[in-house]
C-alpha cells in the first residue's frame, strides 16, 4: 500500500512540475510600446531551463512576435520576466494594439491570455522596501538612508521614488539594484519630518512622468 501511495504521489508530482505553462497574470496589466518596458508574467511551468517563448499574436492580424532573446533569468517557475524592445532588430517590438499572448516551452503551449500595448506606461506595483538585498522589509527609515523599492513592472532606466507627505512631495532619481531587476534604489531625501511617509514608485517616458503612479507603501520617518 505505501508503495502504491508513493508512486501515485510521484506521478502527481511529475504532472504538477513537467505540465504546460499556465498565464495567470501580467504586470503591469499594459505593456508599453516603443519603451523596453519590463513585464513580469506570473504563473505555473514558466522555467526558463525548459526554453520559454512568448509569443504575440495581434488581434488586428498579421505576423506573430516571438520573444525569446529579451528574457533575464526568472527567479522561480511562476515568474518570468521579459524586456518589451524600444528598437528594431529585435523580434520583440511591439505595436500598440491588442495581443494573444502565450508561452511555449518543451511542455507545450499555455492557454491565452490577452494583453494590450499601449503609448502610456503601464502602472508598477510595489511590494516593499528593504535597506539591502539580503535584509528584511523595512517599516521604517531615516533621512540619509539608501533603501530599495521591490515590486513587478520597475524599470529603473526612467524611474522616480516618490516620498509624500503631507503636501509634501519629492522625487529623487532611481538607479537600478546589481543582480536584481526587480528593484529602484533611492537615498531618503532631506525635507521629510519625523511621522508617516507614503512611497510610491514612478516612471516617465522621454522624460515626461507617467500620471499613473504605483500604489503607496506607508513607512515611518525616523528621528
Amino acid at each position: 500500500m505505501n508503495k502504491l501511495i508513493y508512486s501515485a504521489l510521484a506521478t502527481a508530482l511529475c504532472v504538477t512540475t513537467n505540465a504546460q505553462p499556465v498565464i495567470r497574470n501580467i504586470v503591469p496589466t499594459t505593456g508599453t510600446a516603443g519603451f523596453g518596458q519590463l513585464i513580469t508574467i506570473q504563473g505555473f511551468g514558466l522555467k526558463l531551463a525548459n526554453n520559454p517563448v512568448v509569443n504575440f499574436q495581434p488581434q488586428a492580424g498579421g505576423a506573430t512576435l516571438h520573444c525569446s532573446s529579451n528574457m533575464p533569468v526568472p527567479n522561480n517557475d511562476n515568474e518570468l520576466y521579459l524586456r518589451l524592445a524600444a528598437n528594431t532588430p529585435s523580434s520583440c517590438v511591439l505595436p500598440t494594439g491588442g495581443y494573444v499572448l502565450t508561452i511555449t516551452t518543451s511542455q507545450g503551449t499555455s492557454s491565452p491570455f490577452f494583453y494590450n500595448v499601449t503609448s502610456s506606461v503601464g502602472t508598477p506595483l510595489v511590494t516593499g522596501a528593504f535597506l539591502s538585498l539580503t535584509a528584511a522589509p523595512i517599516t521604517s527609515f531615516r533621512v540619509g538612508d539608501s533603501i530599495i523599492i521591490a515590486g513587478f513592472g520597475i524599470d529603473t532606466v526612467f524611474a522616480k521614488v516618490v516620498f509624500r507627505q503631507g503636501a509634501t512631495r519629492i522625487a529623487v532619481n532611481a538607479t537600478g539594484v546589481a543582480g536584481f531587476i526587480l528593484g529602484a534604489k533611492a537615498t531618503v531625501p532631506a525635507g521629510l519630518l519625523p511621522g508617516t511617509v507614503l512611497v510610491q514608485l514612478e516612471t516617465s517616458v522621454g522624460g515626461v512622468s507617467n500620471l499613473n503612479p504605483s500604489n503607496s507603501l506607508k513607512l515611518t520617518v525616523n528621528p
